[in-house]
């Protein structure tokens, strides 16, 4: 059997609520199919179907990331037309978020995964199936600060898909290093 993962940066119930409000004005504008908010997260590494077989081979290697906490906001939003998706996005990604991502690909490359060729772009998505997104207009900013990263199942349905944390990891501060650095 194989499980489809990835993992993820899985926000909590009240930053969901924050970010549901933030994506509001692009539900009109955007004409797409709404994610729902328990869906909410932010892809750090996909893998792929992945023989369920390895899942303790892969939660053992991630064990071993080491990265600090920090701060994400989320000021800025967007539409792409080729998987017609709208989303929420930073303008700028913390060097923190960045050392996380390439910390997690380092760990699991000699497990044989290998990220995607195409540069990283973070993002939340918000809505599906959009063939176009008139709002140009300004989100309100949604301050995230991320404390851990998690394993995901994404299981296909005909309702659309649906995901559950398989398991999450703390984000800790080396020692001398103040946590969320601003």
């Amino acid at each position: 059997m194989k499980l489809r993962l990835f993992f993820a940066l899985w926000p909590g119930p009240e930053l969901r609520d924050a970010l549901a409000a933030a994506a509001r004005p692009l539900l009109g504008a955007c004409r797409g199919r709404r994610v729902p908010k328990r869906n909410y997260h932010l892809t750090l590494a996909f893998l792929g179907a992945v023989p369920a077989a390895r899942l303790e081979e892969l939660r053992a290697v991630t064990a071993t990331v080491s990265a600090a906490p920090f701060q994400l906001l989320l000021d800025r939003h967007g539409h792409w037309p080729g998987p017609r998706v709208a989303w929420l996005g930073c303008r700028q990604f913390p060097g923190a978020a960045e050392a996380l991502v390439a910390a997690l690909w380092s760990a699991l490359a000699p497990l044989g995964f290998q990220p995607d060729p195409r540069p990283f772009r973070p993002h939340l998505t918000v809505l599906r199936g959009c063939r176009a997104c008139d709002w140009e207009g300004a989100i309100t900013p949604v301050d995230w600060p991320v404390s851990d990263f998690a394993l995901v199942r994404s299981d296909t349905l005909p309702t659309g898909p649906r995901y559950a944390v398989l398991e999450s990891w703390p984000l800790q501060a080396p020692a001398g290093v103040e946590a969320f650095p601003g």
